[in-house]
């Protein structure tokens, strides 16, 4: 199998012919997964390192790529029957539907812990929800929005507006704290473990700040920051400069 990624499509040439895949395919260690079109079928499918297998397929219809992770031998996807958009768990073979849900947006994961937003029917706000490989939790319920989140084992980063301005959010599975509670803007989450980095500004500065597990410190000022990374302990970044 040959992949060619041209623009928005990748061709994919496969025993010979082509067909077409959308270029947001995921990767994790020898597995890879996408979706091909082929007149009006879609097929979802799944390279083990070994041989290429057909996991779902749609008539009339298309698979999110972006709703789309690979996480210990498990595919995890969305695919919408008839009306009703499900969640599904592909392992071993056999697909299974874990829930149905309203849409599913920056689908996270990590081991057999997931992390999504999806929007609320009532408020028409996001939320946020939590799978740990058995049993989907909604980790909040309110009428503000929802944004970034961020997944790290059992743990969860994420900003929400408190209706003047977005703070941080810091939940281990049973509970969530307030990592910020301010007048300014705080927004773009990196989390590794309970360590969470996030942007902050105030229209004139942006700043840097970054939460150990115990205490929060101001790292940068007034500088742009781009692409922050916490790695054990380290926090990694890139400032531009004029």
């Amino acid at each position: 199998m040959l992949f060619r990624s041209v623009y928005e499509t990748t061709t994919v040439f496969e025993n010979g012919n082509r067909i077409y895949a959308w270029v947001d395919y995921t990767i994790s260690g020898n597995m890879a997964v996408w979706s091909t079109q082929n007149g009006v079928r879609s097929s979802l499918l799944c390279f083990d390192g070994t041989s290429t297998k057909t996991i779902d397929t749609l008539t009339y219809q298309s698979f999110g790529g972006s709703s789309v992770e690979v996480s210990e031998g498990s595919v995890f996807y969305t695919k919408r029957v008839g009306r009703e958009l499900g969640f599904y768990r592909h392992k071993a073979g056999m697909s299974s539907k874990i829930s149905s849900i309203e849409n599913l947006q920056n689908l996270q994961a990590d081991g057999s812990n997931l992390a999504w937003q999806s929007s609320d029917s009532v408020s028409g706000t996001d939320e946020i929800y939590r799978y740990d490989g058995s049993t989907v939790r909604r980790v909040t319920n309110n009428a503000v929005e929802e944004k970034d989140v961020q997944l790290s084992g059992k743990w969860l980063a994420w900003a929400a507006s408190d209706g003047g301005d977005y703070e941080i959010y810091l939940d281990n599975g049973v509970g969530t704290a307030a990592l910020t509670n301010n007048n300014v803007e705080d927004y773009s989450p990196v989390i590794s473990g309970n360590r969470v980095a996030w942007l902050q500004s105030n229209m004139e500065q942006e700043n840097l700040f970054f939460y150990d597990g115990i205490t929060t410190q101001q790292v940068t000022s007034n500088q742009e920051i781009v692409n922050p990374l916490i790695t054990g302990k380290n926090l990694v970044y890139q400032r531009r400069e004029e």
